[in-house]
């Protein structure tokens, strides 16, 4: 009698779900898809921000400063910042191209490891990759690292505009009011600070390097833009004394500083490209992995619970039907919508959006499993509870925690009490899962993965657990 019965109770979850078609799509699939889309279009895009420039540099207003693709006034040597027949920055006789004034002079070596005749800030061959470094790389008197860094912005920042001011007490006054995000003060010895550092190194003047350091203000509450601003910054300046040294025939290299190579996609899988800024993916991935496991429990707490509170169970189960059969009904029906729903969601954002999914067959096999997880959790939530209230509560309980702990808000892996991350891994499945899920999805991990089998473990250590605490609350209640 075990399938009658059972199908009796799938058919009548189906006549439930044709009554009540508007809700239960509202608060199954229409949600679903609704924040996956709502994950990828409104991260995409960051609000309209503006970056503030005063500029106390040689030319003020950067009108006479050329396109940064052709800087050749940067090898005009007939008029320079300094006279270059005594301190031209490059001059062969007297920089530290010389052998014989090295970047380390020799008084100051340690235990003689440092050899001043083959140290130098710049190498001493006269050729770099077949380009001739003999020639004169002086500086035409409208040159202005600041009025190259305002240029080379526009032309490789192009979504967060930059304004120049006259002074300082009015690019404050719009950054005061939000207009502006950041506002970046050029001091007037700016550009001769950077040739200094350039061609004295070690032994420039500490007075100058003090004064000629460019003042970055941000507005700090904004963490986002705060560290986009931070970021471009860095790349803009990198670039402009990039494109100087390489116009001046040497190695672009000298301007990378801290001299490291970052390589943020070792790990990735192959064919997944990472986008700066870009945390669609990880708000998206983030609610499939709630919902999974979320809508099973809200659905059972709309169907079941309410089917208990009316004793509409407690006669079925006078008349013959088993508890067994009941969940059984319950649970294949909640498991046929976690397969449609996860087919749904993964339908917009991989497909429609294109996002990286890894293996395909995984993914979807863990958003099942953490959805099975949920059902089960669910029947533990309708059977300890009495009321439609009580039932509610414990499910907003719920959904709470897991957009707070596990990693939806905020990475799992940032600062916090050590308790609330072992709450967060043991008790709440959602944070493994979301890792595992992470594995997947960016490093096409395959199941043998540590990071993967964790998320598939604590799955279904979570559903043997809540299987257990129903099979004993039945025994104890002797009902639903």
């Amino acid at each position: 009698m075990f399938w009658p019965h059972t199908k009796a109770i799938i058919f009548k979850n189906m006549k439930w779900v044709q009554r009540n078609f508007i809700m239960f799509m509202l608060l199954s699939f229409v949600l679903c898809v609704a924040c996956i889309f709502e994950s990828n279009e409104c991260l995409k895009n960051t609000p309209p921000m503006r970056l503030g420039v005063v500029n106390h540099g040689l030319n003020r207003n950067c009108s006479a400063q050329y396109l940064l693709d052709t800087p050749t006034y940067l090898l005009d040597t007939k008029s320079s910042l300094f006279d270059t027949s005594t301190t031209s920055l490059f001059d062969t006789s007297t920089s530290i191209l010389d052998p014989s004034s090295s970047l380390f002079d020799t008084s100051t070596s340690v235990d003689g490891v440092i050899d001043t005749t083959q140290t130098a800030l710049f190498n001493t061959p006269t050729s770099l990759d077949g380009v001739d470094t003999s020639s004169r790389c002086g500086v035409n008197d409208t040159v202005d690292f600041s009025c190259h860094f305002v240029d080379m912005w526009k032309s490789q920042v192009r979504d967060i505009s930059v304004h120049v001011y006259d002074d300082m007490s009015q690019a404050m006054a719009q950054a005061k009011s939000r207009y502006l995000v950041s506002v970046i003060e050029f001091p007037f010895n700016f550009t001769r600070g950077v040739l200094t550092r350039f061609q004295d190194g070690m032994s420039a003047d500490e007075n100058l390097l003090k004064t000629a350091s460019a003042d970055i203000r941000l507005d700090s509450t904004d963490f986002m833009a705060v560290y986009m601003i931070e970021q471009n910054i860095r790349d803009v300046l990198g670039k402009v004394f990039q494109n100087y040294l390489t116009s001046c025939n040497y190695s672009a290299k000298v301007a990378e500083l801290p001299p490291m190579n970052i390589n943020k996609e070792e790990f990735l899988g192959e064919g997944v490209v990472l986008e700066p800024h870009d945390y669609t993916t990880h708000v998206a991935l983030s609610c499939m992995v709630g919902l999974s496991y979320l809508c099973p429990i809200i659905l059972l707490t709309m169907s079941l619970c309410l089917e208990k509170v009316t004793g509409a169970y407690t006669r079925c189960i006078i008349s013959g039907v088993r508890f067994v059969e009941i969940l059984a009904a319950y649970t294949l029906v909640i498991m046929l919508f976690t397969f449609f729903n996860v087919i749904a969601m993964g339908f917009v954002q991989f497909v429609i959006y294109g996002k990286p999914y890894g293996n395909l067959w995984l993914t979807g096999l863990l958003l099942n499993m953490i959805g099975l997880t949920g059902t089960f959790f669910g029947f533990v939530v309708v059977i300890v509870t009495r009321t439609l209230v009580e039932s509610a509560g414990l499910c907003i309980i719920t959904s709470v925690s897991c957009y707070t702990f596990t990693g939806f808000i905020y990475p799992i892996e940032a600062a916090m009490f050590p308790q609330v991350r072992y709450i967060s891994t043991a008790v709440l499945p959602n944070t493994l899962a979301l890792k595992s899920l992470f594995a997947i999805v960016w490093k096409n991990a395959s199941i043998f993965n540590k990071q993967v089998y964790l998320g598939f473990f604590i799955c279904a250590a979570h559903s043997l657990f809540y299987a257990g605490v129903i099979y004993w609350l039945l025994r104890y209640k002797k009902s639903l």
